[in-house]
């Protein structure tokens, strides 16, 4: 698989489409939303569908990204002022 644009944006949206269909549901059957989260990605990672990083550097910006996207949103959630 070529990573151009278009394909980036057309993973990252449907992973974070499955990630919320499998949250709520989760949410419902009472399983724990990080095991949940951890089958998704050993589903989409490179032992399931083959997405696979061979750049370390962005690999590692993304999981910070991701990092600061998510205590952004818990610190709004549990009712910081969100800075």
């Amino acid at each position: 698989m070529i990573f151009t644009a278009e394909n980036i944006l057309l993973i990252g949206s449907i992973l974070l489409f499955v990630s919320i269909v499998v949250g709520k549901t989760g949410y419902r059957f009472g399983v724990p939303a990080l095991l949940l989260f951890l089958l998704v990605g050993m589903l989409f990672g490179s032992d399931g569908l083959g997405l696979q990083f061979h750049n370390a550097k962005i690999a590692q910006f993304i999981g910070m990204l991701c990092e600061q996207i998510w205590k952004i949103l818990l610190n709004r959630h549990l009712g910081g002022s969100g800075s």
